[in-house]
């Protein structure tokens, strides 16, 4: 039996967040934003991770590491604006940060 290479878990697990998300999002936001625009969001936010360090960052004594929800918000609804040419209200995309994040809780789990 062949391995999966590691591109087809990562876009099974990108799946998988992008359903957890959806389901965790207000009813309106639900039907407001594709599937298209979920997974962009998702790489979005994956690049402020990255370039804001936040996972670098010392974790806390429960060992949480300090996220600034809002500006990663700010940073994915500007990126989304800029790439898929319409409005993203960083508000709305507030709740796809939450959900994301707490994507990782759960699986932690």
């Amino acid at each position: 039996m062949t391995p999966t290479p590691d591109y087809l878990l990562d876009a099974a697990d990108d799946v998988r967040t992008c359903q957890y998300v959806r389901t965790h999002l207000p009813q309106e936001l639900q039907q407001k934003f594709t599937d298209e625009d979920l997974e962009f969001m998702l790489d979005a936010v994956r690049d402020y991770y990255f370039e804001s360090d936040a996972f670098e960052a010392e974790p806390d004594a429960e060992g949480f590491v300090e996220i600034d929800i809002e500006a990663a918000a700010r940073y994915v609804a500007n990126a989304c604006t800029k790439q898929l040419g319409r409005p993203f209200n960083p508000e709305e995309v507030r709740f796809f940060v939450d959900a994301e994040l707490d994507s990782h809780e759960e699986e932690e789990e």
